[in-house]
Parts: C-alpha cells; structure tokens; sequence
C-alpha cells in the first residue's frame, strides 16, 4: 500500500502541469483546472470497476459526463477542505484502499497491480477517496453540530406516520444537475452498469453522491413513504427487491435509487431477536442453472414434508449431510447472504437454498426470542430519530454544496 501512495505522489509531481498543456482543460473549478488526462483517468477507472472493456467508446462517451461532475464536486470538496484546515492523512488512503479490496474479495495489493495493468495511475483512485474522505470530515465538523433533534419532532415523527404507512429500505446516489438532458443520459448509462453488476451501488454512491449517505454506499436505512420526496416515492410504486430506479430529478438534483425492501411501520427490524438454526449443505459442484433450479424444487419439497428441527435434522442425517446448529445470536451477526435468507422464515420452515462453496445450504429456525415490548418501541423511536438526523443532514449537505459551487465559480469548456 505504501508503494502504491508513494507512486500517487510522483504521479502528481509528473502531471499536475504538464497534463494541462498536453491534453486541454475541460473545466476550471476557482483557480484550480480539471484536465483531458484527469478525465480520462477517472472514466477508465470507472469502466475498470465496472468490468466495461475500455475498447467501449460508447460506455466512455456516456460516462464522461457524470465523471466530469464527480471531479468537479471532488475539487469543490478538497478546495474547502484545505480552506478549514482539514488533512487527509497518508494511512487514512491506505485504509480505504484496503477496505475497497475486501469489499470486493481481492487480496490485499491487488488494486494496485488491476491499475498498473489497465495503465491508471493511482491519482484517479486516490484523488476520489480523498474527496469522499475530505467531505465526510467537513459534514462532521460544519454540518453536524449544528443539525438538533429534539423530542417533539421525533414524537410529531411517529405521530405522522401512522400504524400502518408502508416503509422502504433504500440506498441513494445524490447529484448535482447543471444540464439534465446531458445528465440524464449520463445517469441512465450508470443505471444500466449498476443492473449489469449489482455489486457496484455502493462504489457509484461513494464516488458520486453529495449526501452523508455516500461515505456508507448510500444506505439509508428504512424511511417512512411520506417522509420521501414524492417524485422519489412516486418512482418507487411497483419496485421489487434490488430494482434500481431513476433518474429522478428535483430541482437542481437527481436520484438513483435502489430499492431494497418493504413493510409497514408496525414492523420491527427483527435483526435483534435471539435465534437458534440448524442447516446442511446439499453437496455439489456445479452452480448451473438447471442445478440450482433442481436445488431449490428440492428445498420446496423439504420445506413441505420436514417441519420442525428435529424432523429437519432427521432427514440431513438420513443423507448422510452433517449438520451445523448455532444457538441464541442475533441476525444482524451473520454475514449479509445468510441473514437475507433468514430474514421473515418463520420458526420451524426450511429457507430457500443459499449457494455457497461446495454445493448448496438451508437454514431452519429452530427458536425466536422476540425483543421485549419496551426494546421495540425504544426502537422505533431510536429509527425515527436517525430517519430525521439523516433528513436534515442530507438537506444540509446539499445545501452546503450549492454554497461552493456560487463561491467557486466552475466553468466547463
């Protein structure tokens, strides 16, 4: 890692001047300059995440647009970042390199050598992680302190929503809009990436939202239906689980939206129940999709004739496959896979078939301690209070940028 910080500092010395005469201004930020070469650098990374080859003139065209805004809002950031004092150390770049590596199940130095081959230099990594770190350090000192949720909004919160109003779970990518037919088309394209690989939402929403959510890959948690913007909640009618919707745009902004879930507002998170499973692995080696269909009219057939966990554990040891049991632990401790196949199986129910190394595993339910009363609606309250704290710091961050943006003025050639 520190080769690689190391290679970002004479990347800087190199090309901080020479790449401005060489390959052209595309925009001016205050008394800064975005370059052709600074460009091209962050489409190509951007087509790098996205497993795009980069032979793809049109993916990089429609790229190019949204990129240009992200370093602009990058400058933006780092500008008032250097104006309040605030640094983004070496090790602080080095921990976000290494998190995005185990974020996507690399070894650790990989990045470095997936942009040694594809010809990045490193600036383009680092000047983006810089930028997200940078912002996230302003909002906690700027924005934060001075965002308050009292009582009464989160009792007048509570009250609005009613019993029975319909939540969401979301993630969000937030963006400024200076042109939308420009940006619409940029965005759409970005949509289209996100559908064709379903693990990149989090890297888009680092990389361009303005919104306190992007430092967490835009997840926003569970909020309310009423307490969205309508044209966002308009957008979301008819959604399924990991449908990516938008552009939506409101006034100088536009969302892309993933949905990840629904329930009314009498529903708990049921993440802090104490559970005790048992599951098996049905053993195979092929992950085709006629197996995997084969699989689950299996599991379908199990879940019908073997309820309960000792008939379940019964029919494992009858094949031969060992069983595993993990008693009295919460949900949210289990890695995200496992949890969504555990997530509403009722007691007692075999869950649909997980694929993992070595063939296929179901769970069962075998006991639910639910949370006390009390715990349930301490945590609705303590939901709420985050749903407003987040509200207002997204307002505020928005606002925040466009204060910048009138300060700064940015041209684009």
């Amino acid at each position: 890692m520190k080769n690689l910080f190391k290679l970002f500092i004479v990347c800087l010395a190199l090309f901080s001047n020479t790449h401005a005469n060489q390959f052209g201004i595309v925009a001016k930020v205050g008394d800064e300059i975005i370059t052709n070469y600074d460009l091209d650098s962050r489409v190509r990374l951007t087509m790098l995440a996205a497993n795009i080859p980069p032979s793809d003139k049109k993916a990089y065209k429609k790229l190019s647009y949204q990129m240009l805004e992200a370093l602009i809002k990058e400058r933006l950031q780092t500008m008032e970042a250097k104006n309040l004092g605030i640094k983004v150390a070496p090790q602080e770049i080095s921990n976000a390199v290494a998190n995005i590596e185990k974020m996507n199940k690399m070894p650790q130095g990989k990045m470095q050598k997936l942009l040694e081959k594809a010809s990045i230099p490193p600036s383009a990594l680092f000047n983006q992680l810089i930028g997200e770190i940078s912002w996230a350090k302003i909002l906690r000192k700027k924005v934060k302190p001075n965002v308050i949720v009292d009582k009464s909004e989160i009792e007048a919160y509570l009250k609005s929503i009613g019993e029975e109003e319909l939540q969401y779970s979301l993630q969000e990518i937030v963006v400024p809009v200076s042109d939308r037919k420009k940006a619409k088309a940029s965005l759409t394209s970005i949509i289209n990436l996100i559908e064709n690989n379903k693990q990149s939402f989090e890297s888009y929403a680092r990389q361009l939202s303005v919104t306190p959510s992007a430092s967490n890959g835009g997840d926003i948690g569970w909020v309310a239906k009423s307490k969205l913007p309508k044209e966002v909640a308009a957008a979301l009618i008819g959604a399924g689980n990991n449908d990516i919707i938008g552009p939506v745009f409101i006034d100088d902004v536009a969302y892309i939206i993933k949905f990840k879930g629904i329930k009314d507002s009498n529903s708990i998170d049921e993440d802090e129940d104490l559970i005790s499973i048992k599951s098996f692995i049905i053993p195979s080696d092929s992950k085709e999709d006629e197996v995997q269909d084969y699989i689950a009219k299996q599991a379908r057939k199990i879940r019908q004739n073997y309820k309960g966990c000792y008939k379940f554990e019964r029919f494992a040891d009858y094949n031969k496959w060992p069983v595993s049991a993990k008693n009295s632990f919460m949900l949210n401790e289990l890695a995200d896979d496992e949890a969504q196949v555990l997530r509403n199986l009722s007691t007692g129910r075999v869950s649909a078939p997980l694929v993992v190394d070595g063939g296929y595993k179901l769970f069962m339910i075998c006991e639910k301690i639910q949370q006390s009363f009390a715990k349930r609606q301490q945590q609705k309250h303590n939901q709420a209070k985050q749903e407003i704290l987040r509200s207002k710091m997204a307002k505020e961050a928005k606002k925040y940028m466009r204060k910048l943006r009138d300060k700064h003025e940015v041209v684009i050639n």
